[in-house]
């Protein structure tokens, strides 16, 4: 088998991603075609840019309806941050640690009713917390992840 990009060489190694043949200059550390490393770096990118374009709007909304000011102050900016930090912090409990969902047996509708209230108070808690503390870091760290993929994307054209 010859590397698909240069006929000419024999091929060492075969992309994970599509099977084609990549010779000693092709072949990346975790062996894949520069079309699939180019494809995941674009997929990178748009995962970091539809990312911090939501907690843009979010925190936009929560500016503009400003839940936590008073008549006589705006604390449109706190508002913000709640509101992004509650959706980080669901991103991260829920969008990457996925848990099996468990079934509870109720007697009467009041004691589910509660039980229903009470979790999605405990989830929205905990998902501020977490996001409180993970917000900043997350919009630093995905726009890092963003200039360097763009930076890789420009430099391959």
């Amino acid at each position: 088998m010859n590397c698909f990009y240069h006929p000419e060489k024999a091929a060492v190694a075969v992309c994970q991603v599509c099977g084609r043949g990549l010779c000693v200059s092709c072949a990346d550390i975790d062996l894949t075609c520069p079309a699939c490393r180019k494809a995941r770096i674009r997929q990178s990118v748009n995962s970091a840019v539809k990312y911090l374009i939501a907690l843009f709007v979010v925190g936009f909304i929560g500016y503009l309806w400003d839940f936590m000011g008073s008549a006589s102050r705006s604390e449109g900016g706190l508002s913000a941050y709640l509101l992004m930090s509650i959706c980080t912090g669901a991103f991260i409990l829920y969008g990457q640690f996925q848990t099996g969902a468990k079934t509870l047996v109720f007697s009467d509708p009041a004691s589910y009713l509660t039980h229903q209230l009470l979790n999605v108070f405990f989830k929205a808690t905990l998902s501020f917390i977490i996001g409180a503390i993970a917000t900043p870091i997350v919009i630093v760290w995905q726009t890092i992840v963003l200039i360097i993929n763009l930076i890789k994307i420009h430099r391959t054209r």
